[in-house]
Parts: C-alpha cells; sequence; structure tokens
C-alpha cells in the first residue's frame, strides 16, 4: 500500500520546503506595487523549491494584493552577502 496512500500527500509533498525570510523588497512606481522576496531553505530539489515559491508567493498575494509578487529561493548553504 504505502504512506500516502493511506494517509494521503506529505506536506512536503503539497506545500514544498519550510524556509524563512531573508529580505522583503518593496516597490511602488508609477501606480504598480512589486513585492520581492528573499527566502532561504534547506535541501529539496527543484519542485520541492518551486512549491515553496509559490506558497510564499500566494500568501504574499492575499496579504498585500500587489501587482507583482517575486519570490528567489536561496539555498542555506551559499553565500550570505549576495
Amino acid at each position: 500500500m504505502g504512506t500516502e496512500r493511506l494517509l494521503g500527500p506529505s506536506y512536503r509533498s503539497v506545500n514544498g520546503l519550510e524556509c524563512q525570510a531573508v529580505q522583503t523588497v518593496t516597490i511602488k512606481k508609477n501606480g504598480t506595487f512589486w513585492i520581492r522576496q528573499f527566502i532561504r531553505t534547506t535541501g529539496g530539489d527543484g519542485t520541492d523549491r518551486l512549491k515553496t515559491a509559490v506558497r510564499v508567493a500566494k500568501a504574499i498575494h492575499e496579504k498585500q494584493h500587489p501587482d507583482l509578487v517575486q519570490v528567489s529561493v536561496l539555498d542555506a548553504n551559499g553565500p550570505q552577502l549576495r
């Protein structure tokens, strides 16, 4: 059988990885409102990182209603200052 069949998909396979916000940039120009969110996460593959970015973008959009949301997923083992 398998656990996914009995209990449903895992949280990670549906929602992505655990993450923490690094920096948020808000841009208001010519009547538009953009948000750039930089998040840091550990592990996972491209699909997990994409699910994480989409989850964060959805949460930002529902809360602040910007015209554009851009989410950059940074690796916890990557550079810290750029």
